[in-house]
């Protein structure tokens, strides 16, 4: 057999075919990348908001009343008739009605129907709080304003009653 040769030859484990014999000893160039695509920014505006409308009154305006304006407005649905046996309750009863009406006018007078001592309910105007204004002016805000209003958990109505009929009692 032929001796081993000294020095080793290219074809017995050189470069690669495709390069040169200096390219096998340096590292291998980085992997061919496409460039990125363009980068595009939307900047998209977006007004404010519209204000909003203007503050409308939420408050629904009073039914009309049942009867033309006087100077007397008279106050139903406020209380329980019991309450009105008790001397203290009805003191209570007849200083808040005072006080909530004089808000829309100076009251000349307040009526408010007891039951009779006896128990009995069939007394004219029961139930109901009478409030005699110095003007029809006041008496009208006074039943615009407390038309459909809480008191006590329950709903008020207010409507007018004629002074004439007030005077006498006629509820």
């Amino acid at each position: 057999p032929p001796p081993p040769p000294a020095v080793r030859r290219e074809e017995d484990w050189g470069p690669p075919p495709e390069s040169n014999a200096f390219d096998f000893f340096r590292p291998p160039p980085p992997p061919i990348e496409s460039p990125p695509p363009p980068v595009s920014v939307v900047v998209e505006y977006f007004p404010p908001p519209p204000p909003p409308p203007p503050a409308v009154s939420v408050t629904p305006s009073p039914a009309p009343p049942s009867n033309p304006p006087s100077h007397v407005v008279f106050l139903s649905d406020m209380f329980e008739i019991d309450e009105l046996r008790d001397d203290q309750e009805f003191a209570d009863i007849e200083e808040d009605v005072r006080d909530e009406c004089g808000k829309f006018g100076a009251v000349v007078e307040v009526a408010i129907p007891r039951p009779a001592g006896d128990g009995n309910k069939n007394v004219p105007g029961l139930g109901k709080a009478f409030v005699r204004y110095e003007t029809v002016s006041g008496a009208a805000a006074a039943r615009d304003a407390l038309h459909g209003r809480k008191f006590g958990g329950k709903t008020v109505n207010a409507d007018f009653i004629g002074l004439d009929a007030f005077e006498r009692r006629a509820f």
